[in-house]
């Protein structure tokens, strides 16, 4: 992950591409691949967490992602299984975006 983390931030995606290209390919293996049935629901959040934090997926691709994503709508039990790893980091990034809007607020 350490030389992804030097070389995909410097592709610069749009948020539309960063869903494309990394989020939805993740979400399907996830929730497709028979190798991820009944996998540690904390994988993909870490995975997520670790491209969030390397500067590969953008917290607002992640946003968009979350709000549209078929697992936020459970479906099969591995989606929802998926989905409770992944809602804590969810909602981590929207309290840190509502926390950051307020303290813009205040330094106006």
């Amino acid at each position: 992950m350490a030389l992804w983390a030097r070389v995909l931030p410097v592709l610069r995606l749009t948020v539309a591409e960063q869903r494309e290209f990394y989020l939805e390919p993740l979400e399907h293996i996830f929730v497709e691949e028979e190798a991820w049935q009944g996998c540690d629901p904390r994988v993909p959040m870490r995975l997520l967490r670790q491209l969030y934090d390397a500067n590969v997926v953008s917290e607002e691709a992640l946003l968009a992602w979350s709000k549209e994503s078929p697992l936020r709508q459970g479906g099969s039990p591995q989606a929802q299984c998926v989905w409770s790893g992944v809602e804590p980091f969810i909602k981590w990034l929207l309290t840190a975006d509502e926390e950051s809007d307020e303290e813009e607020e205040d330094d106006d």
